[in-house]
């Protein structure tokens, strides 16, 4: 199973400990919110995780079938201007250097729907909460 732990200190305004399995993370509020911009906000995380995690579906996927390219580079923008059931996020990606065919690269756009994080957000990720 999985498991992130974050930990916020009362007394460190809105700077956050992120802790996942060894790796530790922080995150914050830009000062304009009363943070001290000592990390990503949350929402950056988010989009940072539904790049990354396209980004690597795309690599599995091509280091399965052989497909060699020198870099791949999603970015993830949020459409502020998105109503309730409209699309939240827009996902870029490039891949250079590559001798790949236009349906190759179609292939690899199809693919990077099925990364586990666009599947979670797509598919309505449902949430519960308790105290401990």
């Amino acid at each position: 199973m999985n498991k992130s732990t974050a930990t916020l200190r009362w007394d460190d305004t809105y700077t956050t400990k992120i802790e996942a399995r060894q790796h530790v993370l922080t995150a914050d509020e830009p000062e304009e919110l009363e943070g001290l911009d000592a990390g990503a906000t949350p929402g950056e995380l988010l989009m940072s995780a539904l790049a990354a995690c396209t980004a690597i579906t795309i690599k599995m996927y091509a280091k399965r079938k052989d497909w060699v390219f020198d870099t791949i580079e999603v970015s993830v923008e949020e459409n502020e201007d998105a109503a309730e059931g409209e699309v939240r996020f827009i996902k870029s990606i490039s891949v250079t250097g590559h001798d790949l065919s236009e349906q190759n690269l179609d292939r690899l756009l199809a693919i990077s729907e099925k990364c586990p994080v666009n599947k979670l957000l797509n598919g309505g990720a449902k949430t519960s909460s308790k105290l401990s």
